[in-house]
């Protein structure tokens, strides 16, 4: 993928009909359908950034609902502390921007709030073999954000965008057994089960469902 310089790259996608509204650093990604309405008919827009230190309070205040937190580590507030020496260091070793890997931070452009993220790296990046050509996906957004495909429609459209430029031949995504809504994302993104085992990190290994595209 070919980037400008820049500390930052950004992604502006226009959930409504006609043309992409805006180009910023290099793509501008649209979304058509009139299910890209709200009910009150506004056009909802999103911004891309890919996340760096200075985003920390933001990581911070995503996961201080344990709503948030329930399918990730069972409830537990992520402290600033854990941002700092975990959460950013882990973050810093595989955000790539010539790549595309990193968390897409995600904000209204109406109102400038931030919504929650999407990760994109290589499946078991942390691992001794990590699968370089197949992307892992994941999401996680404020509890205010959910049912309103916000995760589902940023995920294919990154997908679709780095689908184009990277060499991909596969993503991949994981959830706890009962994260239905997770599950119902991955299913959407037209992934399938692939079946049911321990996903090993760093941080602790633990029983997953894994879902790929064909």
């Amino acid at each position: 993928m070919k980037i400008v310089p820049s500390a930052r790259l950004q992604y502006v996608w226009g959930r409504c009909l006609g043309e992409a509204l805006t180009r910023s650093v290099q793509l501008a990604i649209k979304r058509c359908g009139e299910s890209s309405f709200n009910t009150s008919g506004v056009c909802q827009l999103l911004q891309y950034d890919l996340m760096g230190p200075d985003d920390a309070e933001d990581l911070y205040a995503l996961d201080q609902d344990p709503e948030v937190m329930r399918y990730i580590n069972g409830g537990h507030m992520t402290t600033r502390q854990e941002v700092k020496d975990i959460f950013l260091p882990r973050m810093a070793a595989y955000t790539r921007q010539d790549k595309g890997w990193g968390l897409w931070k995600l904000t209204t452009l109406a109102d400038q709030q931030f919504i929650g993220w999407v990760l994109v790296r290589p499946m078991d990046f942390f691992n001794e073999q990590p699968q370089w050509h197949n992307w892992e996906l994941g999401w996680r957004l404020m509890r205010q954000a959910w049912g309103q495909g916000y995760a589902t429609e940023a995920a294919r459209h990154i997908m679709q965008q780095l689908a184009e430029t990277q060499e991909v031949t596969s993503w991949s995504a994981i959830a706890m057994p009962d994260n239905q809504a997770s599950i119902n994302i991955m299913k959407k993104l037209g992934m399938t089960y692939q079946k049911t085992g321990i996903h090993s990190d760093p941080l602790g290994d633990e029983e997953v469902v894994f879902y790929q595209t064909p």
